[in-house]
């Protein structure tokens, strides 16, 4: 974890859910080797809710070189719905991606399984937007963004266990890590959401 989660970064305000990345301490900012200068932030369910089902939710990302992300996790499986960047010191063409993939990492994370797909959008990520994942049956994820399908996925490995459903930030160090100036600013650092729904289909 190159973070730390601060539950004082988790807000609600007029209606969205917030979450912030943000520093307060200023000698060690220097030093990416720690990372003790970063604080973001994370939601999740409280216990392991999703199964088989479409599940959306309508997120605007932070203008951040951190990620903002809807995704579900168990045990030792993983649907990254949604992972995007605000912004990026490394690539201008972050900010119009959609990040998709799958993990099946049952033997550790060094043996994780993955695929994975981007899908381009129309306006940035710092726009709202509507991310969905239909998780059909054990090896197959199709991905939605606007209510329109955009990608499929296939799992190594089935998808076989319920998951926890989350919101966070985190930062990557492929991506470039973000300025003091910009996490110390309210008008880039929030990630919000303004809704998230999930479906089952009748019968399953």
């Amino acid at each position: 974890m190159l973070q730390t989660f601060e539950p004082r970064n988790v807000l609600v305000e007029k209606g969205n859910l917030e979450l912030k990345s943000t520093t307060e301490n200023q000698t060690d900012f220097a030093n990416v080797s720690t990372f003790r200068w970063l604080l973001t932030a994370c939601v999740s369910s409280r216990r392991p809710i999703a199964g088989l089902g479409y599940y959306e939710a309508r997120v605007m990302a932070s203008k951040l070189s951190t990620s903002s992300s809807f995704w579900l996790q168990g045990k030792y499986s993983e649907i990254d719905v949604t992972e995007m960047f605000g912004a990026s010191s490394r690539s201008k063409l972050e900010p119009y991606l959609m990040h998709s993939s799958l993990h099946y990492f049952r033997d550790g994370w060094p043996q994780d399984r993955t695929s994975t797909v981007e899908s381009p959008t129309a306006t940035p990520v710092t726009k709202w937007h509507i991310f969905g994942a239909w998780w059909r049956d054990k090896r197959t994820v199709l991905f939605y963004l606007d209510n329109s399908y955009v990608a499929r996925l296939y799992s190594a490995k089935p998808l076989d266990e319920k998951m926890f459903l989350y919101f966070d930030s985190e930062a990557f160090v492929a991506a470039g890590l973000p300025s003091r100036a910009d996490l110390q600013s309210a008008r880039k650092n929030t990630m919000r959401v303004d809704w998230v729904r999930s479906y089952r289909l009748r019968g399953s």
